[in-house]
């Protein structure tokens, strides 16, 4: 408690001072507006456009699943890990045989040592594939060629920076309400799901592993390309510029 008081009160006070305050969901902009006089304007997460080389995608193609798999991508942040067992539960049992869960970055090594994990180690390690981290060129490629993207995160503020890479995948996006904190006008984009419960959440994988790719529209494209960096900072041209 007596952290979580600093914390609050270094908050209040760095928005008392600023001349300027930017929050990445509006949720967040309507709390720190409260702390402040000063202008608090939306800023949301976003990502730099990816587009991998066709060699990385052909090299990939060898190392991952032939069949359509799930892809994981997270650091070993402890709430990427809590949030991945209270999602998927201690057996990955629910993913088709045929299929894999695939998981990038830091946190894969910690699922495989986690006593929950080891409770049905043979059946879990015949679920899922693990690459520890990877450079931006061969994650470029991973994403390029996932067929559903998972975002099991259950606690934590802010926003997510791999929601964003998600939706712009154009892949199914299956996700948690927390997941898409800051992200809620992607909801209704082709493909995206939200699930609250965890059993619904896995009943989901499993169905859109061996489901069609979302159809592309050139709409739903369209409101993707705003969840770049250049829109999503477009706001504060203007704030700098003395003119907000």
């Amino acid at each position: 408690d007596a952290i979580a008081e600093e914390i609050a009160r270094l908050e209040r006070s760095a928005c008392e001072v600023a001349d300027l305050t930017l929050a990445v969901s509006e949720s967040d902009r309507q709390v720190l507006q409260g702390y402040t006089t000063n202008p608090v304007v939306l800023a949301a997460n976003g990502i730099a456009a990816w587009k991998a080389s066709d060699s990385a995608i052909q090299h990939w193609k060898t190392q991952l699943p032939a069949a359509s798999f799930a892809l994981f991508v997270g650091s070993a942040h402890p709430p990427n890990i809590s949030g991945f067992f209270d999602v998927f539960g201690e057996a990955l049992g629910f993913i088709p045989p045929d299929t894999r869960l695939v998981v990038a970055g830091s946190v894969g090594p910690h699922l495989l040592t986690h006593p929950r994990f080891q409770c049905w180690l043979p059946l879990n390690q015949s679920r899922i594939q693990v690459l520890g981290m990877v450079e931006d060129a061969a994650l470029s490629a991973i994403k390029t060629l996932a067929h559903v993207f998972v975002l099991p995160i259950t606690e934590g503020g802010g926003s997510n920076i791999k929601t964003a890479e998600a939706l712009y995948s154009g892949a199914h996006v299956v996700g948690t309400p927390v997941s898409f904190r800051g992200f809620d006008g992607f909801l209704t984009l082709p493909g995206v799901h939200q699930h609250a419960q965890p059993a619904d959440f896995r009943q989901d994988v499993a169905r859109l592993l061996h489901a069609p790719s979302p159809a592309k529209e050139p709409a739903s494209e369209a409101h993707r390309q705003t969840l770049l960096w250049s829109h999503t900072l477009a706001c504060l041209e203007g704030v700098v510029s003395g003119q907000y």
